[in-house]
């Protein structure tokens, strides 16, 4: 499931450092790049703890590495496993991160296979898109992106062309796509 992963330090101090010293020795190496690429592709939790950063309201820096859980693996390989084959059910209190593990499993998707196409749904529009509001799914998928104020993106080597317009994030380099929508 995850081959590189266990490169990847848990300890938020170790892992901050990890996470610029890979970016530090691939800047200018497209050899490097290119490795990590094809080591994110094949392996999310891998792709998760080096590259990706999260909004956590609750802490004093607010952008957080996203470093997950034992339990949030779990559930990630399994999501992963089943990605277009099945339905899934996710049983959760507030605060687990199972919003941005499963907006991360597609993001993941979204930049790394082709012609992918996910729609995120919440009960209104309003709670699914709208400019500068921070509860939304597609404010998640922005600020992954490094998109929003304050928020820290992906390398560029590592980020495609892309258009972004409310509700909707197309990758134009591989064709995949977001869609966002109201259940009313």
């Amino acid at each position: 499931d995850a081959p590189f992963y266990k490169h990847v330090p848990k300890l938020p101090d170790q892992n901050l450092e990890w996470r610029r010293a890979l970016l530090s020795r691939a800047m200018g190496d497209k050899g490097l790049q290119r490795d990590l690429l094809l080591a994110c592709r094949m392996d999310l939790l891998f792709w998760l703890g080096s590259f990706a950063w999260l909004y956590e309201p609750r802490t004093a820096t607010k952008i957080i590495p996203f470093n997950t859980y034992p339990f949030q693996d779990v559930a990630l390989s399994r999501l992963q496993r089943i990605l277009g084959k099945e339905n899934a059910v996710i049983e959760k209190s507030r605060d687990l991160g199972g919003t941005w593990l499963v907006l991360m499993l597609f993001l993941w998707a979204w930049l790394f296979q082709e012609n992918v196409d996910f729609g995120v749904v919440s009960h209104d529009m309003d709670a699914c898109d709208k400019t500068g509001s921070k509860g939304t799914l597609f404010w998640k998928l922005r600020a992954a992106l490094g998109k929003e104020k304050g928020t820290v993106g992906f390398p560029s080597w590592m980020t495609p062309a892309f258009k972004l317009n409310l509700g909707t994030l197309v990758n134009e380099n591989n064709g995949s796509s977001i869609l966002g929508f109201a259940a009313t």
